[in-house]
């Protein structure tokens, strides 16, 4: 007789089959140098763009050396060729990081000709590369060259005392700096000169980072306080968190400008392209910095961007852009302000359209994560919460996922603290299509009636918008709406899709009236009493389950949750009822189904211990990649269990 093969998966097995995030990438040489005053060998993050895995590379002239990339692997590329005159350096501290690679140099004597470096099958379409150039004495002249584009420069021998420096200079005028960026380059390979001029001039190392991934674009704001009298916030090359990171910022209200606008056709994407339509357009009280380092130079791009910011000291900062360009994005907001207490909920950050509807959770954030309220060179935060002042999370970025509105408003207000800082934003393209089904239920007639999402709204632990509001009870009344159906849902990007979705409980019911946007809109009302969701016409190949049972019960009653799939797969997971508190936690407000497969499921929920409701808020079907095969040893730990039956 045939036997049909039944999977039972906990929800221990959530994260093991995350969908991983493409990360731009770097490929960073360093020249150890020699002489009197010894070596440099980089061992931790460098450079303007604060990377790890840097390539140390010795001798005064060599070929063919293959080289590994920012995350550690063999990125394909290699220098085939590179030759100077000899090699010496500075004599700054060799300590593994930006002073190392400012110590060692390839030298150019001007006796047998320039320092050239030759790199060969570039890995990347699109991407930038840094020059760091110097010597062991300052105000010596030289340039440094890529194609037909060259720089100049005046050599600054005391790094760190004036950090990074970068020249932009095309005539000849020789400022202070040590490096040079070059954009655009698109060629598989390359060959970068430095030529003396006045005196001997050093080549310390280069960076070729990645713009080919990602499409949006970021906007830096410099900032700067009025006693310093600075606006070094400035970010050159690349910064950002994560996947988010990028090059081509626009940088934009230095210090004293608490308003302004980028026209259309001024505002660079992460490629470097002028977009013709977007806009962007602030609006803040004052701007200000990190005072503790308003004179300073930022160690690297990722400091400067988190130097300078808005700041909301009344009224609040308004950000406003128009023309996004992209059908569904990610927004990205940084937050860091000075000399802060740390823990302290200095700001709430939220999205709303340009007529003033919120369309996602308004999100507190504790600022400071290294024991000064300042950044320390660390991201620290991720999805954008509906946490309260009392349990706001410690970071110093929050992101809106899956916004798909045409034009939008960020906003910030200070809350508890002195201030709401916003250093800078990024607008990031998504592309993971899911359906969301919101019940929206009713029932409580202390609560009132549940009030249905607004179609921007952003909800989940996916943030999408676009969810299908379905089981409407529509009056503090128990009963009504706990069954029906509902055909051809919409997916995240509001277009209609194949899939259906039918339901059935013992009753509808809600927490409170929903009238406020983002997860606690959706959370507000249930399918009761346990429930039972079908859906059919699902056109994902692969895709996860996001469950949310929220109630009005205790902390000690738990329910069971099961997912059937088309081949007959059981999939079960346990939740414990409780009241949402603004993040959104696995096993309590959510359960998860991973890897799900056919165009067709089946939920049910059911009590567990206590008085259990198997309340069902809403549903997400995400569609992800095809997975890759089980790690080696999994049924060891016990996440994944199989049986079979006749």
């Amino acid at each position: 007789m045939a036997r049909n093969k039944t999977r039972i998966v906990t929800a221990l097995a959530a994260t093991l089959m995350a969908a991983p995030s493409l990360f731009a990438s770097a490929i960073s040489i360093n020249f150890t140098g020699g002489g009197a005053n010894g070596t440099g060998t980089v061992t931790g993050t460098a450079g303007v763009a604060g990377v790890g895995n840097w390539n140390n590379v010795a001798n005064a002239s060599g070929s063919s050396i293959a080289l590994n990339d920012s995350t550690g692997a063999a990125s394909g590329a290699s220098i085939t060729t590179f030759t100077s005159n000899g090699v010496y350096a500075t004599t700054v501290t060799n300590n593994g990081s930006s002073a190392s690679l400012m110590k060692g140099y390839l030298d150019d004597t001007g006796t047998a000709g320039n320092t050239s470096v030759t790199v060969a099958s570039i890995p990347y379409s699109s991407y930038i590369v840094v020059g760091y150039v110097g010597s062991d004495a300052s105000g010596r002249t030289g340039s440094i060259n890529i194609g037909g584009t060259t720089y100049f420069y005046s050599t600054l021998n005391n790094y760190p005392s004036n950090g990074f420096v970068r020249t932009t200079d095309t005539s000849g005028t020789n400022p202070s700096a040590n490096y040079a960026v070059f954009t655009n380059q698109t060629a598989s390979s390359f060959t970068l000169t430095n030529t003396r001029n006045s005196n001997n001039t050093g080549l310390h190392g280069l960076q070729i980072i990645d713009t080919s991934q990602g499409t949006g674009f970021g906007v830096n704001f410099i900032g700067g306080s009025s006693t310093a009298g600075n606006n070094n916030g400035v970010v050159n090359a690349y910064a950002g968190a994560g996947q988010y990171a990028q090059a081509y910022w626009n940088n934009v209200a230095p210090r004293g400008t608490n308003t302004g606008t980028i026209g259309a056709g001024s505002v660079l994407d992460r490629q470097g392209n002028a977009l013709g339509s977007t806009t962007v357009s602030w609006s803040t009280t004052n701007t200000w910095g990190e005072t503790q380092a308003d004179t300073s130079v930022p160690a690297n791009d990722d400091f400067a961007l988190m130097k300078g910011y808005l700041d909301d000291s009344g009224s609040g900062s308004t950000v406003t852009v128009n023309s996004v360009g992209l059908a569904q994005y990610d927004v990205v907001v940084y937050v860091a302000g000075d000399q802060n207490t740390v823990g302290q909920v200095d700001g709430q950050y939220w999205l709303e359209t340009t007529g003033g509807t919120v369309i996602t959770n308004k999100s507190n954030i504790r600022e400071g994560t290294n024991g000064s309220g300042t950044f320390a060179g660390v991201y620290q935060g991720g999805q954008a919460t509906a946490a309260t002042t009392s349990n706001a999370p410690t970071g110093n970025y929050v992101v809106f996922h899956g916004v798909t509105a045409t034009d939008f408003v960020l906003r910030a207000a200070k809350t508890t603290g002195n201030r709401a800082p916003l250093n800078g934003f990024q607008v990031y393209q998504t592309n993971n299509p899911s359906i969301a089904i919101n019940f929206v239920g009713g029932g409580n007639g202390t609560a009132g009636t549940p009030a249905s999402m607004n179609v921007q709204e952003i909800a989940g632990v996916i943030g999408q918008s676009h969810w299908n509001q379905v089981a409407n009870n529509g009056s503090t009344t128990t009963g009504g709406a706990q069954s029906g159906s509902s055909l051809d849902l919409v997916d995240s990007l509001g277009a209609t899709t194949t899939a259906d979705v039918s339901w059935t409980s013992g009753n509808t019911y809600n927490v409170t009236n929903g009238s406020t946007a983002g997860d606690n809109r959706m959370l507000a009302g249930y399918l009761d009493n346990h429930g039972t969701v079908n859906v059919s016409q699902i056109q994902y190949s692969y895709y996860d389950v996001y469950v949310y049972t929220d109630s009005d019960r205790p902390t000690n009653v738990s329910d069971t949750y099961k997912l059937t799939d088309a081949l007959s797969n059981l999939f079960t997971a346990v939740s414990v009822e409780g009241t949402f508190d603004g993040i959104l936690t696995q096993g309590r407000d959510y359960v998860v189904f991973h890897n799900i497969t056919g165009s067709t499921f089946s939920l049910t929920s059911t009590q567990l211990s206590g008085n259990g409701a198997g309340p069902i808020n809403g549903i997400q079907i995400v569609a992800v990649p095809t997975p890759a095969a089980l790690p080696a040893g999994i049924a060891l730990i016990g996440l994944v269990l199989m049986r079979r039956r006749k």
